[in-house]
């Protein structure tokens, strides 16, 4: 349901927007598209509403408007956005990867792992899906399964720089920092830029040189 909007309209039947409706209610989604893209998500949110209110089976502007609403920090009201979304259309890979995320964000795991499985099941080479499951498991101490993702990530897309980044960052928590330092530079060869790959290699060098002068 929109925000603000009535909740006996839910009891109601759905009616069809006519065509002068859904050409508005696109020129909305649009303007709030625009909004967000220029970092005024709230201003976003209120497009959203307005074009919802209009075409309320709009799966992509239900979840664009949650995309909105997690950059305002209203995650659990993306979350519903997100849901609505996936009532509408089921198989939309990003609403479930958007939903993933936001239940990430809230430390929710078991949830995030259920919308990640989901965009693996629609589409099993979905890098970014793995790497994020990858990162589930981590912080859920699931150590070898992430693992299991971050390989399968790196299976699909041997050049992705984050997923090299994170198993190094896995494999340095285990103690192994010598495999962990060839993945962080597996990570910046293949992005000279990825900050937090740079600042983890140069620690594991740190440890290692630390060791070796104990040993």
């Amino acid at each position: 349901m929109v925000p603000g909007e009535d909740p006996s309209e839910k009891s109601r039947p759905a009616r069809v927007p006519t065509p002068s409706q859904l050409t508005k209610a696109a020129g909305l989604r649009l303007k709030a598209d625009r909004a967000v893209r220029a970092r005024e998500p709230r201003k976003g949110v209120r497009f959203y509403q307005r074009s919802l209110r209009l075409n309320p089976r709009d799966h992509i502007a239900w979840n664009n408007m949650g995309v909105a609403l997690a950059r305002t920090g209203e995650v659990r009201e993306a979350i519903d956005s997100y849901t609505e979304a996936l009532r509408i259309k089921p198989t939309y890979q990003k609403a479930w990867f958007n939903k993933g995320k936001a239940f990430q964000q809230l430390g929710m795991y078991p949830a995030a792992q259920i919308c990640y499985s989901n965009v693996i099941r629609i589409n099993p080479n979905a890098v970014a899906a793995w790497i994020n499951m990858g990162v589930v498991h981590r912080e859920s101490g699931a150590v070898d399964r992430a693992f299991e993702c971050y390989e399968k990530a790196l299976e699909v897309d041997p050049a992705s720089a984050v997923a090299w980044n994170n198993m190094g960052v896995l494999l340095s928590r285990t103690g192994n920092l010598k495999r962990a330092l060839i993945c962080f530079n597996k990570a910046v060869e293949h992005n000279p830029n990825l900050r937090e790959a740079l600042e983890e290699r140069e620690r594991v060098i740190r440890m290692i040189e630390v060791k070796g002068r104990r040993s």
